[in-house]
Order: C-alpha cells, then sequence, then structure tokens
C-alpha cells in the first residue's frame, strides 16, 4: 500500500515516514464512524450521516 500511496503522498507533501501513521488514523476514524453507525438505533440515518462525515474527512484532508 505504501508504494501505491507514494504519488499522491509527494504532491500533498506528506514525508514517507508519516504515511504509516496517517493510515492508521484514518483507519481509526473509519472504525469508529463503523462502530457508531452499528450501535445507532437508527442505522440508515447514522449511515448516511456516516458517509457526509468520510467524504467531508477526505475532502479536507486531500482537498484542503
Amino acid at each position: 500500500m505504501h508504494e501505491q500511496c507514494g504519488r499522491p503522498v509527494a504532491e500533498l507533501g506528506l514525508s514517507s515516514e508519516l504515511v504509516a501513521p496517517f493510515a492508521q488514523m484514518l483507519l481509526g476514524a473509519l472504525d469508529e464512524i463503523a462502530m457508531a453507525i452499528a450501535r445507532s438505533d437508527d442505522r440508515e440515518a447514522a449511515l448516511a450521516t456516516g458517509r457526509h462525515a468520510v467524504r467531508e474527512l477526505l475532502r479536507r484532508i486531500f482537498v484542503g
């Protein structure tokens, strides 16, 4: 995976030693939203909110 992220990482100006920690943080965030959806009484609403939150998180990270 590290090799696949090389070009986008370089374009973002992220040093290669931060790729793994950033990936771990993103995975942790995705795990947390998945758990929140799973625990929700209204999973459809939680899923919609979770999707929106993930899109916004990624947009802010990668677009600025």
